[in-house]
């Protein structure tokens, strides 16, 4: 390529792509410009308001990349010392998207639409696409497949744990679900529950994640942190495809609390499972 053609290449502000190469210079890399147009599409797509905007959503991509360039944009980013930069400028960049496409309905409710009214147009379109209705299928069968090995190994450890895998895993899929039934079938405290619905999640989810690593493309050079954001993306990504109009159904993927116990601050750890506390005693 002669020389002519050869611009300096920056760092997109997440601090892990370039903006750019050679001619192709952008606001942002190529994976959060991809955060960008999945969110106006979900805002915008064919799946909402009928259709009526889904012709606009381009032009509103380049609108907020016009936004991010222009005054209060890109340059007001100032990640917090704590937070970890790729971290922190995705959320920032979600919220500058989201508040851009708030703008934009607010624009559509008043612009004139032909014949029917804005508030007539449904919001949601409640059929599937066979792709979505593909990917959903393949979330569902690799959950499936973890909770079967989980249980295996649960119920290896004898009665007491195949019994706390019963009662236990009702809750782990429920968003508010009755944790009385749980206290009583098994005779223990809250707490100790907690903790137990803790350990059930975190082995359901390492066991889906390892499952997500065995299919994407990993290089000798790739530390741990580097190959976890990989797997959060890929996991993000099949429910992007699944439920493209962000109306994701509830499931322990949506609950943060995934914080199993420390095997070190356990002072009588049951030699049959390392990182549950014992209940405490009054």
């Amino acid at each position: 390529m002669a020389g002519g053609d050869l611009i300096e290449v920056s760092l997109c502000p997440c601090g892990e792509e370039p903006r750019g190469r050679y001619r192709e210079m952008h606001a942002i890399g190529v994976r959060c410009r991809e955060l960008v147009v999945a969110h106006v599409r979900r805002r915008f797509g064919p799946h909402r308001y009928a259709g009526r905007f889904a012709a606009d959503v381009e032009d509103i991509v380049q609108k907020c990349y016009q936004k991010l360039l222009g005054p209060s944009g890109l340059d007001s980013f100032t990640p917090k010392p704590e937070r970890e930069q790729r971290d922190a400028f995705q959320a920032w960049l979600w919220t500058v998207v989201c508040s851009h496409c708030n703008n934009k309905l607010k624009y559509f409710k008043i612009r004139p639409i032909g014949a029917v009214d804005f508030d007539d147009l449904p919001e949601r379109c409640t059929t599937t696409t066979p792709e979505e209705e593909f990917v959903r299928t393949l979330l569902r069968e690799m959950n499936q497949r973890a909770v079967a090995a989980v249980e295996r190994s649960w119920r290896a450890k004898g009665p007491e744990w195949g019994e706390r895998f019963d009662a236990i895993l009702p809750l782990v899929y429920a968003k508010e679900a009755d944790s009385s039934r749980a206290l009583r079938q098994l005779g223990i405290k809250a707490g100790h529950l907690r903790r137990l619905k803790g350990l059930l999640t975190h082995d359901i989810r390492s066991h889906v994640r390892g499952e997500v690593r065995e299919g994407l493309r990993l290089t000798p050079e790739m530390d741990s942190a580097t190959i976890e954001r990989r797997i959060d993306q890929e996991i993000t990504d099949l429910f992007d495809a699944a439920y493209p109009e962000g109306d994701v159904p509830y499931t322990f993927w949506s609950d943060d609390d995934d914080h199993p116990p420390d095997p070190e601050a356990n002072p009588n750890p049951d030699p049959n499972r390392q990182g549950e506390q014992p209940e405490a005693t009054p």
